[in-house]
């Protein structure tokens, strides 16, 4: 059986295996992963949630409901993010809503 070393995957899992080689780990991961491995810190995005306001998490579940982020919706245009904003206000009395209807649901059949 004959391996083709000229095929670009080859190739990089050969530059891979290199620099784990090399001892410099995160380049490895970063370069394997197509550098998303040095975006993301998992220890600090939960940090920065838990130090969020239950308001704060809401906004954030329902941007991310919507497909977008805080800095998206910063950089939109005025009317756009008027209307984002609205459904954004709309998903929120949503959201209230089923937690009130939530609660008035329970029975007390304690007497």
């Amino acid at each position: 059986m004959k391996v083709d070393t000229n095929s670009n995957a080859v190739q990089g899992k050969l530059e891979f295996v290199k620099k784990m080689a090399g001892g410099d780990f995160q380049a490895a991961l970063d370069g394997a992963m197509g550098g998303a491995a040095a975006k993301t810190n998992p220890v600090a995005e939960l940090e920065a949630y838990m130090k969020m306001t239950p308001a704060e998490r809401m906004r954030d579940a329902l941007l991310k409901k919507l497909g977008i982020s805080e800095e998206d919706l910063a950089a939109m245009p005025p009317e756009q993010r008027k209307s984002f904003e609205e459904k954004i206000g709309q998903l929120v009395q949503e959201e209230m809503q089923k937690a009130d209807h939530k609660k008035g649901a329970r029975i007390d059949t304690s007497a």
